[in-house]
């Protein structure tokens, strides 16, 4: 069970979708998804004592779900407590696939849910803005503006339009912006990387 949204700290979480090994919970404050695995090996539980006889003295004890074949193997069961309940052989070709379904299902989860995330962040948006029309309407006169021409080394020709200020951001006026041709708007933005 996730407590806390990863992404804001709230509390506020609800569990938003399930999968036979996960559950997906959505933060109520900021609307972030994460996923987590259930803690029983499956929805519909089943488990038995099961046997894994390595040779003819030596053998290992571990619970084992019926319905899913899962099993927590990091330690054997204790041989004088679970000895008397052994109802079958440890089925080692279920378990593996248990585990592929249960890697397979996290993978796709997290593909899922990392698009979701990425949607629901200010990245996103701006560059979602930077591929509307009316970016591309502001961007061509801007670069109409500054004659297609760098507006740093004076030489090469433009290609990136530059915000010399981001508090307009979405609704900028002309003069917030520059036109520059990609190693100067490059440059200019590591230099100002480098100065945090």
């Amino acid at each position: 069970m996730v407590y806390n949204c990863k992404k804001c700290g709230s509390g506020r979480l609800k569990i938003d979708q399930t999968y036979p090994y996960h559950d997906i919970y959505e933060c109520q404050g900021c609307n972030h998804s994460t996923h987590t695995r259930i803690e029983d090996c499956c929805r519909k539980p089943f488990p038995i004592t099961a046997i894994i006889r390595y040779d003819h003295d030596r053998y290992a004890l571990y619970h084992q779900c019926l319905t899913c074949g899962g099993a927590e193997k990091t330690k054997p069961l204790k041989s004088k407590d679970y000895s008397e309940r052994i109802r079958g052989n440890f089925n080692q070709d279920r378990f593996e696939e248990w585990k592929a379904e249960k890697r397979e299902e996290s993978n796709m989860i997290y593909e899922s849910l990392r698009h979701a995330n990425y949607k629901n962040t200010n990245a996103y948006k701006y560059h979602a803005y930077l591929q509307s029309d009316e970016w591309k309407a502001k961007r061509t006169l801007v670069l109409t503006r500054d004659n297609n021409l760098c507006q740093l080394c004076k030489t090469k020709p433009a290609l990136d339009i530059h915000h010399l200020r981001y508090d307009n951001l979405y609704n900028e006026p002309l003069e917030d912006l520059q036109a520059l041709c990609r190693a100067c708007h490059v440059n200019l933005h590591r230099k100002e990387f480098l100065k945090i």
